[in-house]
């Protein structure tokens, strides 16, 4: 009773204290009443508990001394504790086996549900946690999905003994598996899936061999020479239409200047291709191509950031506080694609070029567009570190898909002109157009002055 009339003292004059400073009053602080509430705290701390015999002989609390009250009183919070320790344990293994028989009986209900469906989907994770109740149903089949990216013994936990037939579907030229230990990689090559194995031991596979994402420039000029000898094209992407305001469908825009990363920073950001990548997206929107049409990719999260942020400042948030035209990483766009697509490559004259010389890298970020792609990059830096860099930036060059200059064309007038420096959109199409007056016949009947 007394330490609680102590510590309710304490705890009242210490919140009149935070009362006090959160109104930034000069209310006056017993100091003295807080001193001696905190050394009669720290006195109770010190307290050694009482021995059992001499608690034993303790017949009338109230005759001890404030001192010896507090002795008994640790004792009894010892003997609590003792108690505890020596109950816990088997309480814990009690609770542990409640828990395992509701998980067996709910297993069984979920098994006796699951017997009656054709397909069952899971993630690797939760065909491994779940394995018990993927047993009780004895499934022949296992396709596995994007089996390229998934970890080996991820696939091995999620194949059972009843499994007659596995399927694998995956892109082994695309995204590795990352094992969350670095070391683990780059000294064991455990970021090898055994879709990858398999492809690689010769055991039999198929390939699709039509592709129904990307326009015949990028097919012909990058994806046949480089990654996929054998694809086709299909029907539906020779129909594609021309990217409006852009004189190419593909095109690699080069230019020379270094990199704006910290010295101690872990990722990189390139703050000129921020520039570019924002006016070509704004002088996109000036064609009536719409935002969600429109997805910026970049191989750094560091880059990643400092383009939403510089997105967000142009163009804006979607309802969801989202950047309004999408930035994502190239990891992060495995698997997706859309109708535009511009790719950051950030490394300029610093350090080599990282991510850039993994060719699994560089075949997501050059494969995620239907009907436009434009890279942006020091493909001359690129080039004189890497031999593909050097063999596809020089190939781009001369066959006028890659250069200093990106080639824009007027809609209304077919104008075509060359824009070296982002500012240069202003200037050149000042309005999406050329320089010549557009002229066309508005339904009020006046003629466009727009530009």
């Amino acid at each position: 009773l007394v330490l609680s009339k102590k510590m309710s003292l304490f705890s009242v004059t210490a919140q009149k204290a935070t009362h006090a400073r959160t109104r930034r009053t000069k209310r006056p602080v017993d100091k003295t009443l807080v001193h001696e509430c905190t050394e009669a705290r720290d006195a109770i701390v010190r307290v050694k508990p009482m021995s059992l015999q001499e608690a034993t002989d303790v017949k009338y609390v109230f005759s001890l001394s404030k001192q010896r009250r507090w002795e008994l009183y640790m004792l009894w919070m010892q003997q609590l504790r003792d108690c505890a320790r020596q109950l816990l344990p088997r309480l814990m293994d009690d609770y542990r086996a409640e828990c395992e028989t509701v998980k067996r009986v709910r297993n069984e209900c979920h098994a006796e549900v699951l017997r009656h469906c054709l397909v069952v989907f899971a993630t690797t994770t939760g065909a491994a946690k779940e394995r018990g109740l993927l047993e009780r149903l004895r499934c022949p089949v296992v396709l596995v999905e994007e089996a390229a990216w998934i970890l080996e013994a991820h696939t091995l936990a999620s194949l059972l003994p009843t499994v007659e037939h596995v399927v694998f579907i995956g892109d082994h030229q695309q995204l590795r598996p990352s094992p969350a230990v670095y070391e683990l990689a780059y000294e064991y090559n455990m970021d090898i899936s055994m879709f990858e194995r398999l492809v690689k031991n010769g055991h039999p596979y198929k390939t699709l061999g039509v592709q129904h994402r990307m326009n015949t420039d990028i097919t012909t000029n990058i994806i046949r020479p480089y990654f996929y000898p054998s694809v086709a094209d299909d029907d539906t992407v020779l129909a594609y239409p021309d990217v409006p305001g852009m004189d190419k469908k593909c095109f690699f825009w080069m230019h020379e200047e270094p990199e704006t990363t910290p010295v101690d920073a872990l990722s990189r950001s390139n703050a000129h291709e921020v520039n570019i990548v924002v006016e070509l997206v704004a002088y996109l929107q000036k064609q009536g191509i719409q935002s969600h049409e429109i997805t910026i990719i970049t191989a750094y999260s560091a880059q990643q950031i400092a383009m939403r942020e510089a997105v967000i400042t142009k163009f804006g948030r979607t309802a969801d506080d989202q950047p309004s035209v999408a930035v994502e990483t190239v990891d992060g766009f495995q698997g997706k694609e859309n109708r535009i697509v511009i790719v950051s490559l950030v490394r300029s004259l610093m350090e080599g070029i990282g991510f850039l010389a993994v060719e699994n890298r560089i075949t997501v970020a050059l494969t995620r567009a239907r009907h436009g792609m434009y890279v942006i990059g020091n493909l001359t830096y690129l080039a004189d570190c890497s031999s593909f860099w050097r063999k596809l930036g020089l190939d781009m060059y001369k066959k006028r898909f890659g250069g200093s200059l990106l080639p824009i064309r007027c809609v209304r007038h077919g104008n075509v002109q060359s824009i070296g420096h982002p500012t240069e959109f202003a200037t050149k199409s000042p309005e999406g157009g050329c320089m010549e007056i557009c002229d066309t016949e508005l339904p009020c009947g006046h003629k466009c002055p727009r530009r």
